[in-house]
């Protein structure tokens, strides 16, 4: 605290606080039967005051403040008990209600309520998702309990939920700030975790975060990136990995890849092929950069996904499968929870019969030593697909040995000399 008391400060903290009581209490409801007293400590807002080494100047200054406070009306004090002429407590003083909401610049809590209300009630209509959290909220009001936002951040999180809604082409996170907020970076810095907890509470997004389960602020920014993805906005430009015999057309040319290309190409270019021709028998999806970039076949075609796939690249996936009849399609992932439930997810969202590759109990075997201990959500993980029936084998010895492994290794390690053996 500074050497001179902030009076003026002071005292709008102190009736802040003796106003919060009172407004929060049964009294302002009208439904107490028993006459309330609203009071703080002093050294709720001056913690000095009880402190032995505080000088007496200090004290006999808040002092001053405190009797001025009470000569005008605005609160009473009363004495510690103690011998002394130290205050004990700070009374609120109901007489000066009008004055504290002067002073304070505040609207009474009855018509910020109202004021609530009537603004959820204005924005009903925009969506079934966006309709539940304003009913809530005018319940909460209604209740009179504290609202999940207040009224200027509830409305830049649905004007932005409802463009995310009606969203329809690709857009980068910082576009869309701008766009909405008028600010580049208002999404990022205030609002992207608001709004995917909102969106992920009041939507149905089971299916797409499957397997994203578990607490923790990374787990919670991969949900927010699934869901946002799902509505085609980006934090950063989507691109589809792609190595092997392969030809794109275009409307205005034809990109043919052999066996030693490789090209990224982004979501919005994804959309502009007019036809996919695989030059190969075998079309592999892998989760990880660093196994994409170690495999190779002749006769395979590679796509990485880069974890959970979104929707541009799903439709690229359900495009090959239906422009090339009889093509053997596989996926080669972690060995973990996490790779299994995104090859199940990659299944329910393509359609497309997609094989393990290299993610069976064999290669869990074989590289045990490379394993890692399986953590908290692993297991809650394991034992939803378990009961889904889905890879039993493997996720009962990932559970009999808490063992679970990385695709890295398998790639790094299998893949260049089942390469040689193959060709």
């Amino acid at each position: 605290m500074k050497n001179e008391l902030d009076y003026e400060a002071m005292e709008r903290e102190i009736l802040s606080r003796l106003l919060d009581k009172y407004e929060g209490s049964r009294t302002y409801r009208g439904t107490n039967k028993v006459r309330q007293k609203f009071a703080i400590r002093p050294d709720e807002v001056f913690p000095e005051y009880r402190d032995r080494f505080t000088p007496v100047e200090r004290i006999a200054e808040f002092d001053d403040l405190l009797f001025r406070m009470e000569q005008n009306g605005l609160i009473r004090v009363e004495r510690d008990g103690s011998g002394e002429e130290n205050a004990g407590r700070i009374l609120f003083c109901e007489d000066s209600l009008s004055r504290t909401y002067e002073i304070l610049g505040r609207k009474p809590l009855f018509a910020r309520e109202e004021e609530q209300m009537l603004f959820y009630k204005n924005r009903l209509g925009i969506s079934a998702e966006t309709d539940a959290f304003c009913k809530r909220q005018i319940d909460r009001a209604v209740r009179g309990n504290k609202l999940q936002y207040d009224l200027k951040d509830a409305e830049n999180l649905l004007k932005l939920w409802k463009y995310l809604l009606k969203n329809r082409q690709d857009i980068l996170e910082r576009e869309l700030s701008l766009e909405v907020l008028g600010d580049s970076k208002l999404l990022e810095k205030t609002y992207r975790n608001k709004l995917g907890s909102l969106m992920e509470e009041y939507g149905e997004y089971e299916e797409l975060l499957s397997g994203l389960e578990g607490k923790g602020a990374d787990a919670k920014a991969a949900r927010c990136r699934a869901i946002f993805e799902s509505h085609q906005v980006f934090r950063n430009p989507s691109y589809l990995y792609v190595k092997g015999p392969l030809e794109l057309v275009f409307p205005e040319k034809t990109i043919c890849l052999t066996v030693e290309d490789d090209m990224a190409f982004s979501s919005g270019t994804l959309e502009r092929v007019t036809a996919v021709k695989v030059n190969a028998h075998r079309l592999v999806t892998v989760e990880n950069l660093t196994s994409f970039h170690r495999v190779a076949h002749p006769d395979t075609v590679y796509l990485y996904l880069g974890g959970y796939h979104n929707t541009a690249k799903q439709n690229f996936l359900r495009r090959v499968y239906e422009e090339n009849a009889g093509l053997s399609w596989f996926h080669f992932g972690d060995l973990d929870p996490d790779g299994y439930y995104i090859l199940k997810n990659l299944r329910s969202r393509t359609g497309i019969p997609f094989e393990p590759l290299h993610m069976g109990v064999p290669e869990l075997e074989e590289f045990a030593g490379f394993c890692k201990p399986v953590e908290k959500n692993d297991l809650v993980k394991a034992q939803s697909l378990l009961e889904a029936g889905e890879f039993v084998p493997e996720l009962s010895w990932i559970l009999e040995h808490g063992l679970k492994l990385e695709q890295e290794i398998i790639s790094w390690r299998q893949e260049p000399e089942r390469r040689k053996d193959e060709t």
